[in-house]
């Protein structure tokens, strides 16, 4: 398979996931109610993963400015990103054929 091809369905994954959230879950929740509810769940706490995994700085600076933000809008932008690429790779190069005859 081509990775144009992967990209093109992981992008219709996440919208589809995007809208699913978006409408069926709560009104306007926030991405970090939806993982607060997963630390919740996880045995060992989702946010003290997410700490050690990226730096304590770029959960500061970076990943805690986004938890205000609805919890549709990441699948949403990588989906977006997914398409955009998928959509600028080259397509399937078929063998160039001359049009005069030999």
């Amino acid at each position: 398979m081509n990775a144009q091809r992967i990209l093109a369905v992981l992008a219709a994954v996440l919208f589809v996931g995007a809208v699913g959230l978006a409408t069926v879950g709560p009104r306007m929740v926030s991405l970090g109610a939806v993982l607060s509810y997963l630390s919740a769940t996880a045995e060992t706490g989702l946010h003290n993963w997410l700490v050690r995994v990226i730096a304590p700085w770029a959960w500061e600076y970076v990943a805690r400015p986004l938890l205000i933000r609805p919890a549709w809008l990441p699948l949403g932008s990588l989906g977006l990103i997914c398409a955009g690429v998928a959509l600028s790779l080259p397509a399937r190069d078929a063998t160039r054929r001359s049009h005069r005859r030999s």
